[in-house]
């Protein structure tokens, strides 16, 4: 009898501390803590830090504890996209690796190698002749047969800004973009049809092999079309290595105009070259068909190589002729020296007269917002500098006036920040923005009084402390006013000092470096009770 009454008592006891809250059978109540751990991880600090001396903010531990067991899934999750990204049989690329980097540094070198070298190979017939250039030719086409390979492989970030790893997404992308320009300047036609037709080199005496000769040449042409990839790569390198974005601008618009006058300088070469159908030639330079057995007064084959006599020059000479005639078009001097001959070289050069007048406009219009991009911070410090002296013109302040002003002002923008932050960092997670902020207002946590806050507070804080410069003897606060600022001395000193009955005012302290003041009437809405002087 007494074991059945301890059983019952036992049995109310547990249901007086038992939750009033209802239960409903075969349903777990979710337990708060995985969430309040999850909101102390995002803010960084908790409740006991507020107070005073808690341990360090649980965003700084480690991860693997803020997960509960039950929360397996997360991990099930990690652990497979790991052993997938680790698997021997995984090929994909991350396109932000060092080594990916490394490769489209590379392969734009090589691409701006094609661009300076593909025109004086059409253009100027002896150049590329000699085994060890045809080696080089080569050997940059090899690359770019890689490269074609690496891209099915390399992996692409789709709009949600995550890495696709699928190798048939992969093909399917980069077939849909890039792969048929890189084919097109890729394939080596040239030698495909040597390789297939060998009477073109066996036969290259005749006219109709010199003829597909020349043709095959200009079909090089067509390599130039890796040219329109150096604006990724200018993009890229601009994210990666975080150039200045005007300064990359300015570097791709000087790169744009010397090709333009390179490629018109060998085009304007390769139109002045002398042909007659009548003679041929068995030396390698096949496109320059020999003029000696030409008559000196055979007229209709008169261009300006030879009315300058330089047909026989070096490439060197010829090509500094070509250039300089493509200068002095494009800069609408034309000192006439150098001249078109031909009718062929007359409507060349009337294109290269248009080509001229677009590109001029083009770089004025461009170049001052290109030098405006390349310093931000120095255009709007001018622009508010103007506005300040408009102010005071405006007003005709004394010269008093408009000294402090103006000091004023140039100490502030010279050390604020003069974009607006608050936009800037209310749309970036807490952990960025706090890294962003203690990298910024580094010089803020060096301030003593901050020692022994919370470090998210000060962050909090440091976002809202403005620069303020003062010149000596200048009132900072004045007795009896109210205060609505509070001040950290970072340089300097400042005196405290009452109004006696007689009006005279008594120094009361006197406050160095690392001091603070004014936080009293900021906080309890009252009155200042001294007068605080710079």
């Amino acid at each position: 009898m007494n074991g059945v009454k301890r059983h019952i008592g036992t049995r109310m006891k547990a249901m007086t501390n038992a939750t009033t809250k209802p239960v409903v059978p075969g349903r777990r109540v979710p337990s708060k803590k995985p969430l309040l751990a999850l909101q102390q991880y995002e803010t960084g600090y908790n409740v006991q830090q507020i107070d005073g001396g808690g341990p360090k903010p649980l965003r700084m531990r480690s991860l693997r504890t803020l997960l509960s067991p039950r929360r397996g899934g997360v991990r099930e999750s990690f652990s497979h996209l790991n052993t997938k990204l680790r698997d021997s049989r995984t090929y994909v690329l991350d396109p932000k690796s060092a080594r990916s980097i490394q490769w489209d540094v590379f392969m734009a070198c090589l691409i701006a190698y094609s661009g300076i070298t593909v025109p004086l190979y059409v253009s100027f017939p002896s150049f590329q002749v000699t085994s060890h250039w045809a080696a080089v030719d080569n050997g940059i086409d090899v690359c770019f047969g890689i490269d074609i390979v690496r891209n099915f492989l390399m992996g692409f970030y789709d709009e949600q800004d995550l890495l696709v790893v699928d190798v048939k997404q992969i093909a399917k992308s980069y077939l849909r973009t890039w792969f048929l320009l890189d084919f097109v300047s890729t394939f080596p036609l040239e030698a495909a049809v040597k390789l297939f037709n060998p009477s073109v080199v066996a036969n290259s005496h005749s006219l109709a092999s010199v003829q597909l000769l020349r043709v095959l040449r200009v079909t090089r042409i067509l390599k130039l079309a890796r040219l329109a990839k150096l604006r990724v790569f200018f993009k890229r390198v601009e994210e990666t290595f975080g150039f200045n974005p005007g300064g990359v601008r300015l570097a791709r618009l000087i790169f744009v105009v010397l090709f333009l006058a390179h490629v018109l300088a060998c085009m304007f070469h390769w139109i002045g070259q002398p042909y007659d159908p009548t003679v041929a030639t068995s030396n390698q330079r096949s496109l320059r068909v020999a003029t000696s057995a030409v008559a000196s007064t055979y007229r209709p084959n008169s261009t300006w190589l030879i009315e300058n006599d330089i047909r026989t020059q070096p490439d060197s000479i010829r090509y500094l002729y070509s250039l300089y005639w493509v200068i002095t078009t494009l800069t609408g001097v034309g000192y006439g020296d150098v001249h078109a001959v031909s009718v062929t070289e007359r409507a060349f050069a009337i294109f290269a007269m248009m080509v001229g007048a677009s590109v001029f406009g083009f770089v004025i219009g461009n170049i001052s917002s290109l030098l405006e991009s390349m310093d931000t911070r120095a255009a709007v410090y001018q622009l508010k500098m103007a506005l300040v002296k408009d102010y005071i013109r405006t007003h005709k302040l004394p010269k008093d006036l408009r000294t402090k002003l103006s000091r004023y002002f140039e100490h502030y923008l010279a050390r604020a920040s003069l974009f607006d932050e608050s936009s800037i960092l209310s749309e970036i997670p807490l952990s960025l923005r706090n890294e962003i902020v203690h990298f910024t207002c580094r010089e803020i946590f060096l301030i003593p009084a901050f020692a022994s806050i919370n470090t998210q507070f000060v962050m909090d804080m440091a976002i809202c402390i403005k620069p303020l410069f003062l010149l000596a003897k200048a009132v900072i606060a004045k007795q009896h006013t109210v205060g609505r600022e509070m001040y950290f001395l970072n340089s300097g000193i400042v005196a405290a000092s009452n109004a006696t009955v007689h009006g005279k005012m008594v120094l009361t302290e006197v406050l160095s470096e690392n001091a603070y003041f004014g936080e009293p009437p900021l906080l309890f809405t009252r009155c200042v009770k001294t007068r605080l002087r710079a």
